[in-house]
């Protein structure tokens, strides 16, 4: 019994916390290609405070060397690795689990060691392990190598680019003012539309971008997660505006806790939460709805919106 009772003691500690786990989207990729790393904090208790502080703009890593050579200098050499975007959720069941994913991609080849990450739950730290990822440059195809002429080299007399180089200043001059008179118009267009986007209220706004998402034809298209992707974004626009907030970069929880701070009743806030459940769930936990609820999405989120136009209206 005695046993049993230590190692309990030494079981619970797990539980609370928590798992972590590293995934990539892919080890190997080409200079330039987007890959996702995802960071992922399972089975913690929901009273424990959770402290994940992204990276920012770049990420430092080591470098490995890519053949025999025992040069100790290779080792202390550090490249970047460039992040595009980064967002994370929390969702919360019987316990919590937390997932960040980065999106990065590489401007230079090598074997990059990502560093541990740090992470916090409550007083103590934990760290993700290193990965290694491998950026190789595109394979250059023998129909693509660059051959020598074989005509011999020959000496003129006459300069061939003598009319080409009298012309030239003016050829430069009439793109130029081509260019300044391009420029002048499409920027004289767009205040227009950002002028006359700006006097729409937020209702008309959303209306407008979700008859325009609809009309790509996403998911006919099979690009389900892009649908989705535009479609929280439309929502937490309209949030934004409509309540003087910014949600954008907020998860569920958070913006559940704002719209409740803003008086918005229960029931609209169940249904903007089960949304952007949703829509957490299609982006990061690679959930696939079928064919019929994907079309229904926007309908529910005008359903809201129109109901929360409604709230607003008699609450003044």
């Amino acid at each position: 019994m005695k046993c049993f009772f230590y190692i309990w003691l030494m079981l619970v500690p797990i539980g609370l916390i928590g798992q972590n786990k590293i995934t990539v989207s892919k080890n190997d990729f080409l200079i330039g290609e987007q890959v996702t790393l995802y960071y992922e904090i399972n089975n913690f208790e929901k009273d424990i405070a959770l402290q994940f502080n992204p990276w920012r703009e770049v990420i430092t890593c080591q470098t490995s060397p890519t053949d025999s050579t025992t040069d100790s200098s290779l080792d202390s050499k550090t490249k970047e690795l460039e992040i595009l975007f980064f967002r994370d959720t929390i969702i919360r069941q019987h316990t919590t689990q937390m997932i960040g994913a980065y999106t990065i991609t590489a401007w230079d080849t090598g074997v990059f060691i990502l560093p541990k990450h740090a992470y916090w739950l409550g007083d103590e730290e934990f760290f993700f392990d290193g990965i290694q990822l491998h950026v190789s440059a595109p394979l250059v195809s023998e129909d693509d190598q660059i051959m020598e002429s074989e005509l011999p080299f020959q000496d003129y007399e006459t300069d061939r680019f003598y009319y080409l180089k009298k012309t030239l200043p003016w050829i430069i001059g009439s793109l130029t003012l081509l260019l300044l008179a391009f420029w002048y118009f499409r920027k004289r267009s767009k205040s227009r539309k950002e002028a006359l986007i700006s006097s729409l209220s937020p209702l008309e706004k959303a209306m407008l971008q979700m008859e325009a998402l609809a009309a790509k034809n996403l998911i006919d298209q099979h690009k389900v997660k892009e649908h989705y992707i535009e479609s929280s974004l439309i929502l937490r626009y309209y949030l934004s505006a409509q309540f003087n907030l910014n949600v954008l970069e907020k998860t569920t929880a958070q913006t559940r806790i704002l719209l409740i701070s803003k008086g918005l009743p229960a029931s609209l806030v169940l249904e903007i939460q089960e949304l952007f459940n949703l829509f957490d769930s299609v982006k990061f936990a690679k959930f696939n709805p079928d064919f019929s609820e994907s079309k229904m999405v926007l309908e529910q989120m005008k359903s809201v919106i129109l109901q929360i136009n409604t709230w607003s209206l008699k609450d003044d």
